[in-house]
Parts: C-alpha cells; sequence; structure tokens
C-alpha cells in the first residue's frame, strides 16, 4: 500500500530569544514565578502554526499459514510487514516538528504455532531510529532513540473453553536503547552522532496469568 498525506499549518516550535530580552518579560516572568534576576537564564520558545508538509510511505504485509508442512508444523502460520515512511517540510523547522517522535522504518515478524491445547507466538518488531528532540538550527543538536529490535514469546495453555493459562516474555534477549545526538541538518546526520544515554535499560519482562470469560 503506497499512501501520502499533506499537512496544511504544521505546529512547530521556534526559539524568540532570551526571556530578558523580550517586551513582555514581566509579564511571562510574573506567569511562571521567575524572578528578575532569573530572567537571563530562559530561552524562550512558543508553538505556532507554520508551514506546510507532506508525509508519505509504503506499507508491505504478507501472511501465510503453513498447512502444506508436515505434522506438527501444519499448524504453523506467519505474518511480515513492513513500514517506510519519509517526512518533507516546506522549513526546515517543520520538517523536523514532523518528524519528532515518528518512526520512519519498522518490521514486524509474527510466528505462530498452535499445537493440542498450546499456542506460541513469537513476535520479531524492528523499529527504526526515532526523533525524540530537535535543535532550531542546523547545527544545533537533535536526539534520536537508536534503531532497535526486539523478540516477545508468548505461551498460552487452554485450560477450558472459559480460561487461559499464558506466560509471556518481552524483550526476551534484553535489547536496551541508546539515545544519540546529531546536528539538525539530515545531510549530517551519517557524519557526526555523539552518545548520550540509554533511553530504556532493556530488561525481559515476564508476565505470568490466567484470561477467563464469565
Amino acid at each position: 500500500m503506497l499512501f501520502q498525506k499533506k499537512v496544511d499549518g504544521f505546529i512547530s516550535r521556534g526559539a524568540v530569544g532570551l526571556l530578558s530580552t523580550l517586551p513582555n518579560a514581566a509579564l511571562l516572568a510574573a506567569e511562571y514565578g521567575i524572578s528578575a534576576a532569573d530572567q537571563s537564564r530562559y530561552n524562550v520558545t512558543f508553538a505556532q502554526n507554520g508551514a506546510g508538509s507532506t508525509v508519505r510511505g509504503v506499507e508491505l504485509s504478507y501472511s501465510q499459514g503453513l498447512a502444506f508442512l508436515p505434522k506438527p508444523f501444519n499448524t504453523l502460520n506467519v505474518q511480515v510487514n513492513y513500514t517506510h515512511v519519509q517526512v518533507s517540510g516546506e522549513t526546515f523547522a517543520v520538517r523536523l516538528a514532523q518528524l519528532q517522535a515518528a518512526t520512519t522504518r519498522s518490521a514486524n515478524l509474527i510466528l505462530g504455532w498452535r499445537l493440542g491445547r498450546f499456542n506460541l507466538l513469537t513476535t520479531v518488531s524492528h523499529t527504526g531510529e526515532v526523533e525524540t528532540g530537535f535543535g532550531a538550527t542546523a547545527t544545533a543538536p537533535s536526539t534520536f532513540n537508536e534503531a532497535i529490535t526486539k523478540a516477545d514469546v508468548t505461551l498460552n495453555y487452554t485450560v477450558s473453553p472459559r480460561a487461559t493459562v499464558y506466560l509471556q516474555v518481552r524483550n526476551i534477549t534484553g535489547e536496551g536503547r541508546r539515545e544519540f545526538q546529531t546536528p539538525s541538518d539530515p545531510t549530517l546526520f551519517k557524519s557526526f552522532r555523539v552518545p548520550s544515554r540509554y533511553s530504556e535499560y532493556g530488561d525481559p519482562i515476564f508476565y505470568l496469568g490466567v484470561r477467563g470469560r464469565f
């Protein structure tokens, strides 16, 4: 599937200067409880409707039951999907604002297997780099989460038509996710990367429970 979305007046944030230099500095300082001595320590940004932006992308998906395999593997089924998104903006700030928190590349592989009362579901998901904070100029640093691939496993056991026991392990390999900073100019993204910190430490998470219908 191909898609395109146009956005007019996209909301973006921009820096307007130090609080102490603004003509309405006193009013803003009073509203936020900032003393006169501290006004020079605050850089003021405002959100406003900016120029337009365009989002283009492609989404591919495939699902297949593997009934042609010999028993007991004939109850296997597989699903694959992939999404790629490209963002453009009429101005530099709008493009970065549109990119913020957007996943521009992702893929999932789901493998299910039913065997008697047992049902095993394995999901491997890949998420590309995600911008979490952007600089207002081309050389100001933007912050990104690194790409990450995680695997989740869920095992269900059907006790009766009304009750199922399940064990789920999220992020079974314990993949962590780190941040890095890079100049906001897209042409410099691949050239300069400064590791920042871990945004996710990546410990596996275990769930054990019972689902019932009453």
